[in-house]
């Protein structure tokens, strides 16, 4: 995997991810926290959990140790406020892609243990296509309850982006 692609792909999820936040701000309060059919309850908590995903996954690729959660160590009392903050993230996330060179994309990141897992360990480059494939996999259930909801966020497909980028 070229450092590039990384770059494609990131450059992909902020795309899709800023089309679901829009459509997030248009629910009402009850929408967004109601309890649905989602892997974590509801779209606030799905929503939480993709932000945290993305930021302690961002962690780990950098070997910084994080055994907590996002919630408890920043205000993410409301969507402006996860809305700033993930906007942040994602940036935070692309410059330290940036910095790196294509050796480095293969070096072997260990995890899991600060976690409470078993100890293990992938190549940079797949921790930064799991980020990915993570966020789409949750992408999709928020882009389904927006659209019951009646705000659809459109195709949000790696190919549509692509074929708006110049």
């Amino acid at each position: 995997m070229q450092r590039e692609d990384i770059l494609d792909l990131l450059a992909y999820n902020r795309w899709a991810n800023e089309r679901i936040l829009t459509q997030l701000e248009r629910l009402s309060a009850e929408q967004l926290t109601a309890v649905a059919n989602l892997d974590h309850g509801s779209a606030w908590q799905t929503l939480l959990h993709l932000v945290d995903v993305e930021w302690s996954w961002r962690l780990m690729a950098q070997r910084i140790l994080a055994a907590t959660v996002l919630w408890e160590v920043e205000d993410l009392s409301d969507l402006a406020r996860v809305k700033i903050f993930w906007i942040h993230e994602q940036q935070t996330l692309l410059t330290y892609v940036q910095g790196i060179n294509e050796a480095q994309l293969n070096t072997v990141v260990e995890y899991g243990t600060p976690q409470g897992w078993p100890a293990r360990q992938a190549k940079l480059w797949q921790i930064l296509a799991h980020v990915v494939n993570h966020s789409t996999q949750h992408r999709t259930e928020l882009a389904r309850y927006v659209t019951d909801c009646g705000y659809s966020p459109g195709d949000l497909s790696l190919l549509q982006f692509l074929s708006h980028t110049p």
